[in-house]
């Protein structure tokens, strides 16, 4: 069955998000413009809801019904980087070593650029074994902001 995809367009702190959803699952966050029918719904709202106390400090998981699709290696990868702790990282060489896949770092780093909801399925927890951030869709300035941002909110949690 061909179900119709609607978007609505959310600022976040960093600029122009963009939720997709096909009303019963959300099927894409993005970066940029998906092109799809601007629409509210109940699900993209959720999804928007979630991801502001994300941005807030007050959630670090996320519970929303996400469309997933993808090779099942994909799959696998991007299921690890839901079990990264928050205000932590893993390099893409640990992340295929979780997998089972030692040597198939690149193609992390590929699952990771092909990850289609990003924050929700946190790849910007994943960077470069030398301690560069490695590469994000969103940017490399929009991952250093997601990173400190939990980083700053696990010290304060730790203070207090």
């Amino acid at each position: 069955m061909n179900q119709q995809i609607f978007q609505s367009e959310f600022i976040a702190p960093f600029g122009s998000l963009f939720i997709a959803s096909n009303r019963v699952e959300i099927v894409r966050i993005s970066f940029k413009n998906l092109n799809f029918s601007q629409s509210q719904s109940p699900i993209i709202n959720d999804a928007w809801q979630q991801i502001s106390e994300y941005f807030d400090g007050s959630r670090r998981d996320f519970s929303l019904p996400l469309a997933t699709c993808g090779t099942p290696f994909f799959q696998e990868s991007w299921k690890v980087l839901t079990e990264i702790p928050y205000g932590s990282t893993l390099t893409y060489r640990a992340v295929a070593e979780r997998l089972g896949r030692s040597k198939a770092y690149r193609a992390v780093a590929r699952a990771c650029a092909l990850n289609p909801f990003p924050i929700v399925v946190p790849c910007h927890r994943v960077v470069a074994t030398g301690g560069g951030l490695g590469g994000f869709a969103g940017g490399l300035l929009t991952k250093r902001f997601l990173l400190d941002l939990e980083r700053r909110n696990v010290a304060v949690k730790n203070r207090n």
